[in-house]
């Protein structure tokens, strides 16, 4: 058997143990709607109303890694050409005997003007993300509290059906009991 005939073998192990088990999966159902719906909720408000959060975990997930040094190598390279005909001017003006110009060091571009706009699109894109995320997982939360309130329902009949034919069963007793005593 190769790896997919595999894989679909396990998918449908599964499948089968959800379908036998549904009966008792409805209390963990209806268990982790009650706690995902405001996890859910909370994310979605949070991606309304407080972007700065977006941009703080973005913004200290980026430094982790090897990133901003890497702005830095990159302005550090880019930097040089962009100052090398002030250089040369001042090479040349040093071989003709004019005063030496001590040129600053122009801060980074890339770091300065590029970096916060590069942390600014990835912390949107993880809060459109996370908000169309959230929003999809509370319509499904709302599906699933629908068909968990039905599965519980059909229980309950189920239950109220068995009693009713335990206790028809009583009465048919006794009735046929009382009249075999009448005869």
């Amino acid at each position: 058997m190769n790896t997919v005939t595999i894989i679909v073998l396990i998918i449908l192990v599964v499948i089968t143990l959800v379908y036998l088990a549904r009966k008792k999966l409805i209390v963990l159902t209806v268990a982790s709607i009650h706690l995902v719906f405001p996890v859910l909720l909370l994310v979605s408000l949070s991606a309304l109303f407080l972007p700065q959060v977006y941009h703080s975990l973005t913004d200290f997930g980026l430094q982790q890694t090897t990133l901003p040094s890497q702005f830095k190598n990159l302005d550090n390279i880019v930097g040089t050409p962009a100052q090398l005909p002030q250089t040369i001017l001042g090479e040349i003006g040093n071989l003709l005997g004019q005063k030496s110009t001590t040129t600053t060091p122009v801060p980074g571009v890339i770091e300065t003007q590029l970096y916060p706009q590069f942390v600014n699109l990835i912390s949107e894109v993880i809060r459109f993300f996370s908000l169309i995320f959230s929003i999809i997982g509370l319509i499904v939360t709302i599906y699933l509290s629908y068909i968990s309130s039905s599965m519980t329902d059909y229980v309950k009949l189920e239950q109220k059906y068995e009693n009713l034919l335990i206790r028809l069963n009583k009465l048919e007793a006794k009735d046929s009991s009382s009249t075999n005593k009448e005869i």
